[in-house]
């Protein structure tokens, strides 16, 4: 496959850009490995970088987030990009502590 989605004959459709936030370079490889053959994927290890990639273009499609990472853990990236008004970003989150009050995949999305 070369990265693109094909509609019909003569109709494609850019392949979707997918954000992978974390910083664990075993996830990012297992993840980039699926998904690289589908879609563009792009890489932070933080979330300052992370929130610089997700208003960069290409905007992303969808952004895999890690909630526990030092420096800026994934609540806080979250809480970051939903105070930016354009663009919204769909967030799904990999890893979720024991106990938390989030659901393990939530949207930047303002109602």
């Amino acid at each position: 496959m070369d990265g693109q989605i094909f509609m019909s004959s003569n109709q494609t459709v850019a392949p979707a850009t997918i954000l992978i936030v974390d910083d664990t370079p075993e996830n990012i490889t297992t993840l980039g490995d699926l998904l690289k053959p589908y879609c563009n994927v792009r890489v932070a290890i933080n979330g300052p970088r992370a929130l610089a990639l997700a208003n960069a273009d290409p905007h992303p499609d969808l952004i895999l987030l890690d909630v526990m990472m030092p420096e800026m853990d994934g609540y806080t990236v979250l809480s970051r990009l939903r105070k930016n008004p354009a663009p919204r970003h769909r967030v799904g989150t990999d890893s979720q502590p024991t106990g938390s009050k989030y659901p393990p995949a939530v949207s930047a999305k303002t109602p």
